[in-house]
């Protein structure tokens, strides 16, 4: 794709590539000198170019065709192009047929062309990377639409029909407008299927577009990696936009870019290449971090707003995390606004959690009671992000999770449900400030906040709340409240975590209503004569009802009954529970207490007698194999026998010191090999 260098062999000789054959049948170009002279003047916008335009058409297409001697080329785009249509006719309306199939043709070329640029490309011939582009661009401008929209007129006189058609039914009779409404059916399918097959042939021709595309971002890469062109802010932002094969190019990409990076502009005036190298992936990464190191330099300049979008871009594209980190210090730490600033930190807390760097903001900026008003006025979603940052960021748990507990009781009400209880389950699993000041007054708070608005919550958040607020300082309250809400959806949870919860209520005492309901599900549960819940469960139940219901007795009777049924299968921590929640000579007093020890006590021994009796078979097993392992031994021939005495004896044809070093060989084996025969 020279400019004007001319090719190596006469046009009629050229070599065309397998990949061509089928541009050359499409154009008329068969043995007509097809070769890389066709994608020179494609490339090169040379005076042989014909370039009708079709922005009267759709949305304003440009295409661009060669037109070389003795071919069908010029022929079919002056067929295809009509002539200039009124004024009226400008606005609306999709383009001639004609015009589509000539822009599909070129469509259908363009991949072949760039094939044949890559080649010329190979061998030391260069296209322009502004020739590459233009050719991009009047590509991306072929999106016809051949579906023109529906007007308010159309609609009207499609609702008249409609009426027309009812009249006619209701005056002519039901035989005249069946056949009348019959063929307009017909006619109806006839448009349908005419609708469906444009728009298969408009898909066809986005397909088309889109791989035309491809071979251009392709030829791009190629270019870019020759080097030697010189780039603007505008050229490298549409560089940025196309699927580049980034290994190949990047480093001499990022060396163009020099220059552009090195212009005297304010900060923030790349943030739109930062954005797009960013999102270009990881292979533009190099090219992402020198726009990034352009942008920190002037950082000490930019105003607070423009500072805050520049590592905003760059900590969530996780670009240069360390310089944005270290970026963090005064005079750029005191003018960025407190709502990009948790959101920054967040982000870099999760990233880095041992970064030091990161101490300073977090003591100056969020930890000062001062700021607390501030922090109340940043959206709930990022001061959950920081408060999450917590779980991974010692720094973040240590100074700054109570801070944002104490900000987010200030602004409580005006959450969401679930933002609350999200807020309050990461305060009640911190190790550290479960129960700092601020930390109750959230929970103090979240129960006033989600009475009556608990049903919006998911089965699981609230039992992680329930098993998890009791215990801490002024979480009765909402232990209340969402106990209250699982007590009435007994059904939702598992018997495990039915057990658990039950433990949870026992901390609002016997008299609590989410108790009772708890209670009253479990008589419902063992009352069914089944065999959950387990025998163990309800031991474990047994034990920690006992000293807080003693006096119930409907509950303990009806665990009680269950545990004799289901007695034999008691665990040894099972009847442990049960000897610990039923003294012999105290506790909770209910009919069947006695029948229930006494079965209990019954399982045990039988349990004792089973185990004795394995043992024993053990012990006849182990004398039975020893008797037979005898048997054998005697039911062995004497020559084998004799061989293995032989081969424990020393020959009498040895010196008599090897025969005596042989003996005492064999005593020390001799108590080796006797120990496995007597544990066996």
């Amino acid at each position: 794709v020279p400019k004007a260098a001319k090719p190596a062999l006469p046009v009629g000789q050229q070599m065309v590539p397998p990949s061509m054959a089928g541009a050359q049948k499409g154009f008329g170009l068969k043995g007509k000198g097809f070769g890389p002279m066709f994608a020179k003047g494609m490339l090169g916008g040379k005076p042989g170019m014909v370039t009708p335009s079709m922005s009267p058409y759709g949305k304003g297409a440009m295409m661009a065709l060669p037109m070389t001697q003795a071919n069908s080329v010029s022929g079919s785009i002056a067929k295809a192009a009509p002539p200039e249509p009124p004024a009226a006719a400008v606005s609306s309306g999709p383009p001639p047929p004609s015009v589509i199939a000539a822009v599909r043709r070129l469509m259908e070329v363009m991949p072949a062309v760039c094939a044949v640029a890559l080649e010329a490309t190979r061998s030391g011939e260069v296209a322009t990377l502004e020739q590459i582009l233009v050719l991009r661009r009047t590509v991306l401008q072929c999106d016809f639409d051949a579906r023109p929209e529906v007007k308010e007129e159309e609609k009207e006189k499609k609702t008249e029909e409609d009426l027309s058609k009812m009249m006619d039914f209701l005056n002519t009779g039901s035989e005249q407008a069946t056949a009348k409404e019959e063929g307009e059916k017909k006619e109806e399918n006839e448009e349908a299927k005419a609708e469906k097959k444009e728009e298969q042939k408009d898909e066809r021709l986005s397909k088309l577009r889109e791989e035309a595309v491809l071979a251009l971002a392709g030829l791009v890469s190629e270019r870019l990696a020759k080097g030697g062109e010189k780039l603007t802010a505008g050229v490298l932002d549409e560089v940025l936009q196309l699927p580049l094969t980034w290994k190949s190019c990047v480093e001499k990409l990022v060396e163009l870019a020099g220059p552009v990076l090195d212009e005297p502009k304010p900060p923030g005036d790349f943030l739109g290449l930062l954005d797009r190298a960013c999102k270009a992936g990881e292979g533009a990464l190099p090219l992402a971090e020198a726009i990034g190191r352009r942008e920190l330099k002037a950082l000490m300049l930019a105003q607070g707003e423009v500072a805050a979008k520049i590592l905003s871009a760059l900590v969530d594209s996780k670009v240069l995390l360390r310089e944005a980190g270290f970026a963090l210090r005064p005079p750029v730490l005191d003018r960025l606004p407190l709502p990009e600033l948790v959101h920054i930190l967040a982000v870099l807390c999760v990233e880095r959690p041992a970064d030091e760097s990161l101490r300073a903001p977090l003591e100056t900026r969020i930890q000062p009671p001062i700021a607390g008003l501030g922090l109340a006025k940043v959206p709930a979603a990022d001061l959950i992000q920081l408060a999450e940052a917590s779980r991974k960021s010692p720094l973040v748990e240590e100074l700054a999770l109570d801070a944002l507990a104490g900000a987010a009781s200030l602004a409580l009400r005006g959450w969401r449900p679930g933002d609350v209880m999200h807020m309050v389950l990461l305060l009640a699993s911190s190790k550290a400030k479960s129960n700092s000041v601020g930390a109750q007054e959230v929970y103090t708070q979240a129960a006033e906040v989600l009475s009556g608005k608990t049903s919006e919550l998911p089965i699981a958040q609230l039992f992680e709340a329930a098993t998890s607020v009791g215990t801490l300082g002024k979480g009765l309250e909402l232990l209340k409240v969402v106990g209250m809400e699982l007590a009435e959806r007994p059904a939702k949870l598992e018997q495990a975590q039915l057990l658990r919860l039950t433990e949870a209520l026992i901390l609002l005492g016997a008299e609590s209503e989410a108790l009772g309901k708890s209670l009253d599900h479990w008589v419902t549960l063992v009352g069914k004569e089944t065999a959950e819940p387990s025998a163990d469960q309800v031991a474990r139940l047994f034990e920690v009802l006992a000293p807080v219901v003693p006096n119930n007795e409907r509950v303990l009777q009806a665990l009680g009954e269950h545990l004799e049924r289901q007695v034999r299968h008691l665990t040894p921590a099972g009847r442990t529970s049960v000897s610990s929640a039923l003294p012999s000579d105290g506790g909770p007093d209910f009919p069947c207490k006695a029948s229930l020890l006494k079965a209990v006590e019954q399982s045990q021994r039988r349990r004792s007698r089973s185990r004795d009796k394995e043992k024993d078979r053990g012990r006849g097993n182990a004398a039975a194999k020893e008797a037979s392992n005898g048997e054998r031994e005697r039911e062995r021939p004497k020559d084998d026998r004799r061989r293995g005495d032989e081969a424990r004896e020393p020959r009498r044809d040895q010196p008599r010191a090897e025969r005596g070093g042989a003996r005492e060989r064999d005593r020390e084996r001799e108590p080796q090999e006797r120990e496995p025969r007597e544990r066996e």
